[in-house]
């Protein structure tokens, strides 16, 4: 009955009127129309109501749907097709007509326009007659009292399934604009494709030279910085004779933006300390750029030596050393940040890591078109975020009204999905409009247009060296931050689709499923940790001194779950030259 009772009303919301009514409101009206005894029988209340509806006859098929509407739970195909066949069997008899198998599709729509509410009303209360008999049966259903709490349960089911309905088809315009976003203000193809560019070049091309695969200690590393890394940043460049400027290339279109900065740090007792130049602009590589006009590499190599050589720094207490210059690409309007780390750690070993950071200071570009259609798309994300968000707000102040109960109660899963969605959403508007605020640095835009109208970039100085750098910082703090947040932003679609998922039943399997099986999952979950745990510590005792990808716990988890989704590759390497007696070098 009460599954009936919420479908007559959805109905009713649905043409029109309470269009606006919440499962509270439709709550708090229930109880006062509905007494908790209410045990009509189902057979009287379908004929009065279909008496309210004005109408002297209906057609067979105005029956089948009214019945499907009104019946709890809904007929079954047998018991249509039984109502049918009496209705149209009865009229027949009454006409003097043929069977209903042997009649025309003429005489089948003729007889089934006349089924008066008389013989609907006295077919359904006879006991003798197919529809008095299948509501007999079903009747019984319907002699019990409605139970209060399943019945605003049931109410605030329908009510959350419409919801989900409506949520299905708006995430899944949100992904597709979402999508847009990504591929559009990230540029993350483009920005990887300069990034692995500069990396590579820095690092060099010479096997037996690289900075990744040579540098063991401070020696190594001082042959490679001014063998290579010295002359692989200042390489490639190009005159202009008559302006007397030189301007250097990496990775072919990337342009070297000013200088080069060195800085070592160094332990003294407990202490450390750090000390730095820009190669170029020091006194020693300014006193050889006097003697030797344009000779910029020969002046970072000069300064390089000073530094190294004065003061006298022994080898052992040298803890690190940093090397970091800024590049940038007019064609694409990117800068990138370049940064050489190689440490010497207190057990011995070097790690060495280069990393080149690509920042876009173009937000929009109006040059192809395409600027529009991302400003169009932005548009759009703006408005959705805002409009989910004035929704959730309005339910929001509407519980808080009704009380306390009904504030916690908003409280779901799904619905701190929503506002989850957002918080990063808004986070993301907001991240993005700093950065493009950020993007038009009046430092950055100087050096661009110096270098579109052929002005010197190699005579920067160290304040406008330190402010570009300080600059390009604070874009990739923002850049990082945006990607963490469309990251979680993408978490949080996902789970909007879980909630619209609960409109329909072939959609819910899933997520059914994840909860009847959730009890289960967990007592799995709780025998898996105590086989997966204990491998991975034993992998790492006893072969993490041989076995790099057992160094440590955190490393022998990994490699537990990368083992578990087949990959062991590491294992067929370690093996590949081994025999059936060969142990590893710790025994």
């Amino acid at each position: 009955m009460a599954a009936v009772i919420i479908s007559h009303l959805t109905h009713r919301s649905s043409t029109g009127s309470n269009a606006d009514h919440t499962s509270s409101d439709l709550e708090a009206r229930l109880s006062m129309e509905m007494g908790p005894e209410d045990t009509q029988r189902e057979a009287k209340r379908l004929a009065r109501k279909l008496a309210n509806c004005g109408k002297d006859k209906y057609d067979i098929e105005e029956i089948m749907a009214f019945l499907r509407t009104e019946l709890d739970p809904q007929p079954t195909k047998a018991e249509l097709e039984a109502i049918r066949k009496h209705f149209v069997d009865k009229k027949q008899s009454s006409e003097g007509m043929q069977a209903c198998d042997s009649i025309t599709s003429k005489g089948r729509r003729f007889a089934e326009k006349a089924v008066t509410l008389h013989d609907f009303h006295e077919s359904f209360l006879d006991p003798e007659q197919i529809p008095g008999q299948i509501m007999a049966t079903r009747s019984l259903d319907f002699q019990t009292a409605i139970d209060r709490k399943k019945f605003v349960k049931a109410i605030q089911n329908a009510s959350d399934r419409n919801d989900a309905l409506t949520t299905l088809p708006l995430t899944l315009l949100y992904i597709i604009v979402f999508m847009g976003l990504v591929m559009a203000h990230l540029d993350v193809m483009y920005r990887q494709e300069m990034e692995h560019s500069l990396e590579s070049w820095v690092d060099g091309r010479d096997p037996e030279k690289t900075c990744s695969s040579n540098c063991d200690d401070v020696a190594s590393f001082w042959e490679w910085f001014t063998h290579s890394g010295i002359p692989g940043i200042f390489a490639q460049h190009e005159d202009n004779h008559q302006k007397q400027t030189r301007t250097y290339y990496l990775a072919n279109k990337n342009i070297l933006v000013g200088d080069v900065h060195l800085e070592r740090e160094r332990m003294l007792g407990d202490d450390s300390t750090t000390d730095g130049t820009w190669l170029i602009n020091s006194p020693k590589g300014q006193e050889h750029l006097n003697a030797n006009p344009l000779d910029y590499q020969g002046a970072a190599m000069a300064a390089a030596t000073d530094f190294m050589t004065i003061p006298k720094v022994s080898p052992s207490s040298v803890t690190e050393f940093q090397i970091k210059f800024s590049t940038v690409n007019p064609g694409v309007r990117m800068y990138g940040l370049t940064k050489v780390s190689v440490r010497f750690t207190p057990h011995g070993s070097v790690k060495v890591v280069i990393n080149a950071d690509a920042l876009s200071v173009r937000p929009y570009n109006f040059e192809n078109g395409w600027g529009v259609a991302i400003c169009l798309i932005d548009a759009i994300y703006i408005i959705m975020v805002c409009h989910l968000m004035f929704v959730e707000i309005q339910d929001v102040i509407d519980c808080a009204r009704r009380g306390w109960k009904e504030f916690k109660e908003y409280w779901g899963f799904f619905n701190i999905i929503d506002w989850v969605n957002i918080s990063v959403g808004v986070a993301s508007i907001t991240i993005w409009c700093i950065l493009s605020n950020e993007m038009g640095n009046e430092r950055l835009r100087i050096i661009t247009d110096d270098l579109i109208d052929g002005k010197p970039i190699m005579s920067l100085k160290v304040d406008s060296l330190d402010h570009t750098i300080e600059c390009l910082f604070r874009l990739l703090t923002l850049y990082e931050a945006l990607h963490y947040v469309m990251a979680m932003n993408t978490v949080s679609i996902v789970l909007k689709f879980f909630k619209a998922y609960t409109s329909n039943e072939r959609l819910r399997v899933v997520t059914d499923t994840f909860k009847r099986a959730g009890e289960d999952f967990a007592h799995f979950g709780i025998v898996f940790l105590t086989i997966f745990l204990p491998f991975c510590i034993i992998g790492h005792v006893l072969f993490g001194n041989d076995v790099s990808e057992f160094s440590s716990v955190m490393s022998s988890l990994n490699t537990g779950l990368v083992v578990l989704m087949g990959d062991f590759d590491w294992y067929a390497d370690l093996t590949a030259s081994a025999t059936y007696y060969s142990v590893l070098p710790s025994g």
